[in-house]
C-alpha cells in the first residue's frame, strides 16, 4: 500500500465525517491496528461459519469495508511499503523478509510516515512487531520516528516467554522484547496478544489530549511463534472451538479469537478516553495465511488459492 493510497483512505474517512456534520477542532487520531499472517477467510464478515470475530465484525461493518486492498505477501515488504508509501521495488525490499543475523534493513535515507505524523504535532506509537531491521540503533523504531516502541523487532517470537529462536541458525533462543531501547522482562509469560493490548489501552488512557495519536499496533498474532512451539493461545480461547476436529486449526482460531478480543478492547479504550469519535482506525493484515511452509498456520484464504 502506497502513502498515497493511505492518505486516500484518511481523507474519504474525513469527507464522510464532514458530510455526517461532524466537526473536529484537532487532527484526527490514527490508529492502525496491523494483524500479522490472517486468511481472508478467518473472519466471520468474509463468511466464515467455522471463527466468530464478532469485534472484528462490528468495526467491519460500521466502518468502510476495503475489498480491493492489496499487499506484498511478506512481513517485510508489507510493512516497509506501509511505513515509506512505496513500492518495494523502489526501497530494496522487496525480495525476502529481514533474518535475525542478517546486516540490512529499511534504508535510513527513507523517511517514514510516524516521523511525518510526528512533524505534524502527533505522539507517535508503535506496540508489537517492527521487523524492519535492527543490526544497528539507527535502525530501529525510536530512531525512525516513533516516540515509544513496547515490543520486538525480529519477525515473531514465542507468545509466552518472548523469546526468538530459529532451528535452523547456530545460536541460542533470546528474549526478544524491549520497551523502548531497554529490554523488557516484566511482562514474561503474559500472552503477546494480550501483553500489547494492556499496553495500548495503557496509551490511551494516558494519551495528552492536546495533542492528535499516531498509534501502530502491530501484532504478533496469527503469525506461528517459533518453530518448536508455533501455535499458541489461551487455552480458555482454544475452547471455544471443540467444533473444529484439525487441532492446529483448532489453535489458530483461538489466536484469532485472541485477537478479536483484543480490537474490542482497543476500541472501547478509545471510546471510553473521548477519543473515538475523532479517530481513524484503519484494521488490515500485512499478508495472508501461509499455507505451506515452517510458519504455516493453518488459516484459510478461500476463495482465494494458495
Amino acid at each position: 500500500m502506497g502513502l498515497s493510497q493511505f492518505t486516500t483512505i484518511l481523507g474519504a474517512l474525513l469527507f464522510l465525517r464532514q458530510v455526517a456534520g461532524v466537526t473536529q477542532p484537532t487532527n484526527p487520531n490514527i490508529i492502525i491496528i496491523l494483524i500479522d499472517d490472517m486468511g481472508f477467510n478467518d473472519v466471520s464478515f468474509h463468511g466464515s461459519n467455522q471463527i466468530l470475530t464478532p469485534n472484528i465484525d462490528a468495526f467491519a461493518y460500521n466502518g468502510v469495508i476495503l475489498n480491493r486492498y492489496y499487499v506484498p505477501n511478506l512481513c517485510t515488504p508489507s510493512r516497509a511499503a506501509l511505513l515509506t508509501g512505496k513500492y518495494p521495488i523502489h526501497n530494496g525490499m522487496q525480495h525476502f523478509v529481514q533474518i535475525s543475523d542478517e546486516p540490512w534493513g529499511l534504508p535510513l535515507g527513507e523517511r517514514l510516515m510516524p516521523q511525518f505524523f510526528r512533524d505534524k504535532g502527533y505522539s507517535t506509537q508503535l506496540i508489537g512487531k517492527w521487523h524492519l531491521g535492527f543490526w544497528r540503533q539507527d535502525h530501529t523504531p525510536i530512531m525512525r520516528g516513533f516516540d515509544h516502541h513496547f515490543g520486538y523487532y525480529n519477525g515473531y517470537i514465542d507468545y509466552y516467554d518472548h523469546t526468538h529462536y530459529m532451528l535452523d541458525s547456530n545460536y541460542t533462543a533470546g528474549a526478544d522484547f524491549r520497551r523502548d531501547l531497554q529490554r523488557c522482562h516484566s511482562d514474561n509469560g503474559t500472552y503477546a496478544t494480550e501483553a500489547f493490548t494492556k499496553e495500548a489501552r495503557r496509551i490511551i488512557e494516558q494519551h495528552d489530549l492536546s495533542r492528535p495519536l499516531f498509534m501502530v499496533l502491530s501484532h504478533l498474532a496469527v503469525h506461528t511463534g517459533n518453530e518448536n512451539q508455533p501455535m499458541q493461545a489461551p487455552y480458555d480461547e482454544v475452547a471455544k472451538f471443540e467444533h473444529i476436529s484439525d487441532p492446529k486449526r483448532r489453535t489458530y482460531a483461538g489466536m484469532v479469537s485472541s485477537l478479536d478480543k483484543s480490537v474490542g478492547q482497543t476500541m472501547r479504550a478509545l471510546l471510553d478516553r473521548g477519543m473515538l469519535n475523532n479517530s481513524i482506525v484503519l484494521l488490515y493484515s500485512d499478508n495472508g495465511a501461509p499455507t505451506l511452509g515452517i510458519h504455516s498456520n493453518s488459516g484459510s484464504n478461500h476463495p482465494f488459492r494458495g
